[in-house]
């Protein structure tokens, strides 16, 4: 009987650990200064003072290896963008793992109790739980890591600068674009009104806002709990806001995409490929990576243009700590931009985006 009874009490202690842990953030201080006036250059604030450099190049300059991690936010275009960060991996040389893995039992019993639907080793988890589970050599071995995961790999790498980089789109189309993608047609499943009001809110900031390693457990609590509590919502938004300045060297915009793409295919070119002269001198093509893009489709803009005014002012007001954050890393990318203007306006596509 009371073995039976273990997981629930289990779930109830952790859920007031996490509780205890929000609550404890409504008396947390003011926004910091660093966050309500953003810098001139946000990396002012990196924790990395070197310039940007791979595997081979920090080692023959004897500094600490860096640790580069691609955070996929999904509906951002990150698809487009990990086919072509897979090939500059592979043929610089360069250690490479990917965070989705087959659903393990701590998927499983977060997917229990949220009631979604998941099988052990046919669904995905997308977590550090399979990083941190290699031995110490074979992660020394790693120089990207890539997936849908939330921040918090540097934990795992005390002694490697970890540079974050990610993209991210306008809260309305994002969500809409997930709801097409990901809910539209399953059995059971809300309409899309009330699937764009009521579920999933928020799901930048909480994706950005983790500075720790967690599971599928812990992370889908704290979101509830982000959900739940305004003061929770604020602080996570602070710690996402902190995170792109402390740990990102890069935040493209989807809306932006062929701009992004060059700004960061020159960041990782004079870090990594044929600026730095590596084994085969390969540099990525970011009109390559906009091209692979361009389709016909646009649904997503199609459903926003339909959409009445009043639902996508409930829409925004639901996604309120999404929109700031956007704003904010609306005003990290044209800092970014300044130094590499010959992207401004680069690889104009003609073709409408995905949806």
């Amino acid at each position: 009987m009371y073995r039976s009874q273990l997981p629930i009490l289990l779930l109830l202690v952790a859920s007031g650990l996490l509780f205890c842990n929000f609550i404890a953030s409504r008396h947390s201080s003011r926004i910091p200064e660093s966050l309500r006036m953003l810098p001139e250059e946000p990396g002012a604030l990196s924790r990395s003072h070197h310039p940007l450099s791979c595997a081979a190049a920090a080692a023959a300059q004897h500094h600490n290896k860096p640790l580069y991690v691609f955070l996929h936010l999904h509906k951002t275009g990150g698809n487009s963008l990990k086919t072509s960060l897979f090939s500059f991996a592979k043929r610089n040389g360069l250690g490479l793992h990917h965070t989705c893995h087959a659903t393990s039992g701590d998927g499983l019993l977060s997917a229990w109790w949220f009631h979604r639907t998941k099988r052990m080793g046919k669904g995905l988890d997308c977590n550090l739980d399979v990083l941190a589970a290699l031995p110490s050599h074979k992660r020394a071995e790693i120089d990207l890591v890539m997936g849908h995961q939330f921040v918090g790999a540097h934990s795992l790498f005390p002694d490697r600068d970890v540079r974050y980089f990610t993209f991210v789109r306008h809260p309305l189309a994002r969500k809409v674009s997930h709801f097409i993608h990901f809910e539209r047609g399953k059995p059971g499943k809300r309409s899309m009104t009330r699937y764009l009001v009521e579920r999933n809110r928020n799901y930048m900031t909480k994706r950005l806002a983790t500075d720790v390693r967690a599971g599928e457990l812990a992370t889908d609590l704290r979101a509830r709990f982000v959900d739940l509590d305004s003061f929770a919502a604020r602080a996570a938004l602070r710690a996402a806001k902190h995170n792109l300045i402390d740990r990102f060297f890069f935040v493209g915009l989807q809306e932006r995409y062929a701009e992004s793409v060059c700004v960061l295919a020159r960041i990782l070119n004079a870090a990594c490929g044929r600026e730095r002269k590596l084994a085969r001198e390969f540099a990525m093509r970011p009109e390559k990576v906009v091209r692979n893009r361009e389709n016909e489709r646009g649904e997503t803009k199609q459903k926003i243009e339909a959409m009445s005014e009043t639902v996508k002012g409930a829409v925004l007001r639901a996604e309120s700590a999404d929109v700031e954050l956007y704003q904010f890393a609306e005003r990290l990318f044209e800092n970014k931009l300044r130094k590499y203007p010959e992207c401004r306006g680069a690889y104009t596509e003609t073709k409408t985006r995905r949806g």
